[in-house]
């Protein structure tokens, strides 16, 4: 994206700061700022963090063009947080639901593998020990 020409910082910011408070007006927003920080190694031209909108477009015209991109990106996300609030409420049950269902799994397997290894243990002892009718034999 080409970037335009860099005009005064004061310049630059207090015209964002205008056409802020004319958008905000016109759509019923309330409570943005705007912060005017041009890099030029940015791979952004703006972004919206919080209740600020940063703009790091250098030329007045470009960050104009961009200060609006970005309010309405602010409108929109707001109009769906109701919505990907929801969906993270159902990602966390869903995954609750599953942890309890592996809970049980591995303790069934765990309880499985416990009376699996002591019967083989137990089968192991009796296999080492001779019968009684073998140890009498021998002793007599």
């Amino acid at each position: 994206m080409r970037r335009g020409p860099r005009t005064g910082s004061k310049n630059v910011q207090a015209e964002l700061e205008k056409e802020l408070k004319s958008l905000t007006e016109k759509l019923g927003i309330n409570g943005l700022r705007v912060l005017w920080s041009p890099d030029e190694s940015s791979k952004l031209s703006g972004e919206v963090k919080g209740q600020a909108i940063y703009i790091y477009e250098s030329g007045v015209e470009k960050a104009i063009e961009v200060l609006r991109h970005e309010v309405l990106d602010y409108m929109v996300s707001q109009a769906i947080e109701p919505y990907k609030d929801f969906t993270n409420a159902l990602v966390k049950l869903l995954n609750q639901k599953a942890y309890e269902r592996k809970e049980e799994v591995i303790e069934k397997l765990s309880k499985s593998l416990s009376e699996l290894l002591g019967d083989a243990k137990r089968d192991r002892l009796r296999d080492r020990t001779p019968p009684r009718e073998a140890q009498g034999r021998a002793l007599g």
